[in-house]
């Protein structure tokens, strides 16, 4: 009976003593997000990949956290910035819709991927996609209304976009793309 309990005990220390590790590492992990993102010069692969080899580290160290969907999400980000790795950040970004789709983050992941088609590698036909899946999956989402009208002048300059005042205060987005 000592054992058991002995062992109980035991169990109990090292578990509580793991959920404060994963405090400790998502919190550092964090923090360096924060220092990465206060300066465009880290926008480089080579400042970038030592930092998502922690994210890689730590989504795998950690893969039943609640904030899953945030790492991953903060993960791609860095991917689109700093490498320009959109093959790895889309299939991060998959993995929220697809895994986590009842998160706040699901509906961002695929905007994001949406606008990354659209703006930075001009692939209207996948944007358009993107936008179209987001409003099916998230139809009173504040992002469903921007896909809508952001489907609408896929491919179009912006001078088009905006040749009336009308066009301007329609275009106005709901919230930033990346937060």
């Amino acid at each position: 009976m000592k054992k058991q309990i002995l062992l109980l005990f035991s169990l109990i220390i090292l578990l509580a003593s793991a959920c404060d590790n994963q405090k400790e590492d998502s919190r550092k992990l964090r923090s360096e997000t924060k220092i990465y993102w206060a300066s465009t010069d880290n926008f480089t692969p080579e400042k970038s990949k030592p930092l998502l080899q922690k994210y890689k580290d730590y989504i795998n160290t950690h893969p039943k956290d609640t904030s899953l969907p945030d790492i991953i999400f903060d993960k791609a980000r860095i991917e689109i910035a700093g490498t320009s790795d959109y093959q790895s950040a889309f299939a991060d970004l998959e993995r929220i819709y697809h895994d986590f789709p009842a998160s706040k983050r699901a509906p961002e992941a695929l905007q994001l991927e949406a606008f990354t088609y659209d703006e930075t590698l001009k692939e209207p036909i996948r944007a358009k996609e993107k936008y179209e899946e987001l409003i099916a999956k998230y139809p009173n989402h504040p992002f469903a209304k921007d896909a809508k009208l952001l489907i609408q002048y896929l491919g179009k300059d912006l001078n088009e976009i905006f040749s009336n005042k009308a066009d301007v205060d329609s275009a106005l987005p709901s919230k930033p793309v990346i937060q």
